[in-house]
């Protein structure tokens, strides 16, 4: 009979590694720092495209310059009420604790 081989425990240790790699402390900060960059820049993009195509659909439907309006205030609107709430959230607690 084969004896059970160790790969759960190599499975464990990588998906805890995250991130991490053998690469010095300096460049490892440097490459995690380039991912999340371009991924956040990546995210932003598909966000605005999606925006601008929402915009378009109610344009070519409604053609009403009122119903373009009402999106773009509506899209606005809850940034403008909830940045300073977050932004006070964001200072006070423990940045590491808040985004994990």
């Amino acid at each position: 009979m084969p004896e059970p081989d160790d790969s759960n425990s190599n499975l464990s240790a990588t998906m805890n590694s995250g991130l991490r790699t053998n690469l010095s402390p300096d460049k490892a900060w440097k490459k995690n720092t380039a991912i999340f960059l371009s991924s956040q820049a990546l995210s932003l993009l598909g966000s605005a495209l999606i925006q601008y195509a929402l915009l378009w659909q109610i344009t070519l439907e409604t053609k009403s310059g009122l119903m373009m309006t009402l999106y773009i205030i509506c899209g606005f609107l809850p940034t403008f009420f909830l940045s300073p709430f977050a932004g006070v959230w964001a200072d006070r607690y423990d940045r590491k604790n808040s985004l994990s």
